[in-house]
Formats: C-alpha cells, sequence, structure tokens
C-alpha cells in the first residue's frame, strides 16, 4: 500500500471539509498496514534459534571460545 494514502488522507483530516474521508482513508491505512506485516498474529515469536555450525566464532578471543565450548 503507498504512502500517498497516508499523505492524502492527513491533508484531508487538515483541510476540515473532508475530514470525515481523512478518518476514513487513515484508518483504513492503519488498519491495512496492521494486517499485511502480521502484527496482530501471536503465532510468531520473538524468538532465535542459532544453529551452532553457522556462528563464526573467529572474531572472538581464545578466552571467550573456551567459555563458549
Amino acid at each position: 500500500m503507498s504512502k500517498w494514502w497516508l499523505v492524502i488522507g492527513c491533508v484531508f483530516l487538515c483541510s476540515g471539509f473532508l475530514l470525515p474521508l481523512g478518518i476514513v482513508i487513515l484508518v483504513w491505512y492503519f488498519i491495512n498496514s496492521i494486517l499485511k506485516n502480521n502484527i496482530l498474529n501471536e503465532s510468531e515469536s520473538n524468538t532465535y534459534t542459532i544453529i551452532q555450525d553457522n556462528v563464526p566464532m573467529n572474531h572472538l578471543g581464545k578466552n571467550v571460545r573456551e567459555e563458549l565450548k
């Protein structure tokens, strides 16, 4: 969805005469944005899995590498 709808909605909102249309456009934009980005989807978690074989450890010091083993 284009960012222009957000700009047009704000312009209509500030115009006074087109205030109801601006509110509708902004509500539609934000609901569509939330649903498109799956912000309300609780099945996704913010946890990350690290596969130890793919993590480069060459940049770490020898002591740190020993502690992580």
